[in-house]
């Protein structure tokens, strides 16, 4: 279950991209089919509904209905909310305007080559960062150093924490985060990824015009090109801060499940396997041990977890760590009920992460 990435376990519509890239193609909790990330949210929202306005406790006994939901007939759709969960693998809203398969070749191939350790927000774009570059703490992953080698699973602790911190806050509404706020003046002060997400002279700082960001425009702008901020512009429609709300939730919930994907995180005793491992689509309820960085699975076995996961033995009622839709569902009532931020992050400390 390798939760973050885009790209097609093939389908029809989808098939001339499967073709190009290969069965590396078949990576995470994908848009298309196998929806793995909607249906996990799907099972978590059935979760949160049966606790009739209590927090939901243990929903692991939801697994079956992952399979069933991952597979949708076409005829059937996901709720908005299960839909949010794609905005991470695709933070420039491009698959609408390129179509999956020119998409998938362009991530895969393109953000693959031109993305190195040094390369920043506003040289590969957000797409391109949030899956080879230095954003890659927004699905619980290290990104490297720039001498090349891989962040401290320390380092990328505080990442995936700092990046929930402010997700949710955007998510919850938080008063006193307006989402009209200066972009670039507000994530700066993030610990730990303020200089990644909004680098020195990023262009979208600038105070001219229609150019200068606002919070909301991180989750509101779309591209035709994903390489290319020229071709950018905002999705305002009717309620532009509506829509970042709800993408800022889907962002947490899928930063929550990749935390659970076996080759993003893993979660074991001893030393972690490399990252060529062979992977399993497995949840593990156990802490997290050590954080991958996913270039350096290039030509492993990263898509080997990215199938609809089953339970281990581990994941059972009042277990320490949660399982992937009990803590779902449990983001999703925190969020609803807008429990306040710090209490959020403990418990995503303490029984998601441990």
């Amino acid at each position: 279950m390798a939760y973050s990435r885009i790209a097609v376990r093939v389908v029809a519509a989808a098939g001339v991209a499967a073709a190009l890239l290969g069965p590396q193609s078949v990576w995470g909790y994908k848009i298309v089919l196998p929806g793995i990330h909607e249906s996990i949210t799907r099972a978590a929202i059935a979760c949160v509904r049966a606790a009739q306005g209590a927090e939901p406790t243990y929903c692991g006994d939801r697994q079956p209905a992952i399979l069933k939901d991952a597979y949708l007939d076409p005829g059937e759709r996901y709720s908005s909310v299960e839909r949010s969960t794609r905005w991470s693998d695709d933070p420039n809203n491009a698959v609408g305007s390129l179509g999956i398969a020119q998409y998938v070749s362009r991530l895969l191939v393109e953000c693959a080559r031109m993305t190195k350790p040094t390369s920043r927000l506003d040289e590969v774009g957000l797409t391109c960062s949030s899956h080879f570059g230095r954003l890659q703490f927004m699905h619980a992953q290290a990104s490297r150093e720039p001498n090349g080698t891989p962040e401290s699973d320390r380092l990328t602790r505080q990442k995936i924490i700092s990046w929930a911190r402010f997700a949710y806050r955007v998510a919850i509404e938080d008063p006193a985060l307006s989402l009209d706020a200066d972009y670039c003046a507000t994530v700066r002060g993030l610990e730990h990824i303020g200089a990644d997400l909004a680098p020195e002279g990023f262009l979208q700082c600038r105070k001219s015009g229609q150019v200068a960001w606002h919070v909301a425009s991180l989750f509101n702008i779309q591209c035709g090109n994903i390489f290319s901020w020229g071709t950018c512009w905002h999705r305002w429609g009717p309620r532009p801060n509506r829509r970042a709300v709800l993408l800022a939730k889907g962002a947490i919930l899928h930063l929550i499940q990749d935390s659970y994907s076996q080759s993003h995180v893993y979660r074991g005793g001893g030393t972690a396997p490399g990252p060529r491992a062979r992977f399993e689509a497995k949840i593990v309820c156990a802490p997290a041990r050590h954080y991958y960085e996913y270039n350096s699975q290039a030509g492993g076995h990263h898509a080997d977890a990215d199938a609809p996961p089953r339970l281990d033995e581990s994941c059972r009622p009042g277990a320490k760590i949660d399982d992937v839709i009990t803590a779902t569902a449990k983001a999703l009532w925190q969020i609803d009920h807008r429990i306040p931020e710090d209490k959020f992050i403990e418990y995503l400390e303490t029984s998601v992460l441990g």
